[in-house]
């Protein structure tokens, strides 16, 4: 079972003042529906990863770090992998409705049923 706790969201570091954060598309509980790593799942790895990712102006996550391990180097690094293969952003606009590059915070919960 994975559980999306709740997203922070922030603007870009440099550039035009972000004036709308970037905005999730689809069920995020969706992109990790089963996903559970195998050798995980075997040790009975269970926690929360943190990660921040970078969003370009079309929306595509072009990077991904963890901010805050789960204690699981499996569970951290699926969490990254999905967030780069299946998570789906609108991208952030600025003042003028044009798509800027912005970050988010993606909290991960995975917990075995």
């Amino acid at each position: 079972m994975i559980a999306i706790i709740a997203l922070g969201l922030s603007a870009a570091a440099d550039g035009p003042v972000l004036a709308r954060a970037p905005l999730i598309r689809g069920n995020p509980s969706k992109w990790f529906a089963g996903i559970y790593p195998k050798e995980a799942a075997l040790a009975r790895e269970q926690g929360t990863t943190v990660v921040f990712l970078e969003i370009d102006a079309t929306g595509t996550i072009t990077k991904c770090t963890v901010q805050k391990s789960s204690g699981s180097a499996a569970l951290d690094e699926a969490t990254c992998q999905v967030a780069l293969t299946r998570a789906r952003y609108k991208p952030g606009e600025d003042t003028e409705g044009c798509p800027l590059a912005s970050t988010a915070v993606l909290p991960v919960t995975w917990a075995l049923p």
